[in-house]
């Protein structure tokens, strides 16, 4: 199966006022934007933005989506919509989480990588989080005998373990989530009530 990682960039360009473009490429960016621009537009386009991303035709399929109301011309990838307005839609987007981000580029680059920085922090959070859960239920399993005094940690601690850490690289973690995976986990296992 062919690898779908890829950029997605924004181009502006002058000649185009008050236009953006949105497309993806798994080359390079800059040549992309020289590719277009040998196409007949008087002026070179702008990079405006671009990330790599671990699914650039989903998330260009999913940006064109939320920007359909803005598109000029059916089945182009042109968009009649201001830079910030574009960025915040992507923002949106990648706020989500359902797409891996590997870089950011551009001169929005500070409102995207606050929001990598703050999510790494969240992960590293959940781990500690994950870390105290793990404990809690083997010393109340110990507390009531079900551990022995050699055992390192009863099955259900490994498999909450796995469960967790599956779910953290599937979601975009968040402290309410966490709780929600909680709640799961012990209906899961017959903990609930």
């Amino acid at each position: 199966m062919k690898s779908r990682r890829g950029f997605v960039y924004m181009l502006s360009n002058p000649a185009i006022h008050g236009q953006v473009k949105i497309g993806r490429t798994q080359g390079n960016v800059r040549e992309r934007a020289r590719q277009l621009t040998s196409t007949g537009v008087p002026q070179p386009f702008d990079i405006v933005f671009y990330c790599l991303v671990d699914d650039c035709v989903a998330l260009e399929r999913e940006l064109h989506q939320q920007l359909e109301p803005c598109r000029t011309t059916r089945r182009k990838e042109w968009f009649k919509a201001e830079q910030d307005e574009a960025i915040r839609v992507i923002l949106n987007v990648l706020k989500r989480g359902h797409y891996r981000v590997y870089s950011v580029q551009g001169p929005y680059r500070r409102r995207f990588v606050s929001l990598l920085v703050s999510r790494r922090r969240l992960r590293r959070l959940a781990g500690l989080l994950l870390f105290i859960l793990l404990c809690s239920e083997w010393l109340s399993q110990r507390s009531l005998g079900v551990a022995g005094p050699g055992n390192s940690c009863p099955i259900q601690c490994s498999e909450m373990a796995h469960a967790a850490m599956k779910w953290l690289d599937l979601h975009y973690f968040t402290l309410l989530d966490a709780t929600g995976f909680c709640g799961q986990y012990n209906e899961a296992v017959g903990h609930g009530k």
